[in-house]
């Protein structure tokens, strides 16, 4: 019994530290209306570490992120002034 123990919790482990999160959201312009094309970056530490292309619907999507912690998402399109969140 416990040998299965150790061996669930080395796999739980295993599976914990591989983990991916995933950034979805959508950009929209202040009448609520989307913003097409707009450049959506994620930095860590000064460092661009993934980036997306927001979809007609204003939609966009970042997937493989390794660690939970703080981040800044930066938003750029033409139309628009670049934004950035913490």
């Amino acid at each position: 019994m416990k040998q299965f123990l150790i061996t669930f919790l080395a796999i739980a482990l295993a599976f914990y530290s591989n983990a991916q999160y995933t950034i979805k959201g959508k950009v929209l312009q202040q009448n609520k209306q989307p913003v097409e094309a707009a450049s959506i970056s994620l930095e860590k530490d000064g460092e661009i570490i993934a980036s997306a292309i927001s979809s007609i619907e204003g939609l966009f999507e970042i997937n493989g992120i390794s660690k939970v912690g703080k981040y800044k998402l930066l938003v750029e399109q033409i139309s628009i002034k670049k934004q950035s969140v913490v």
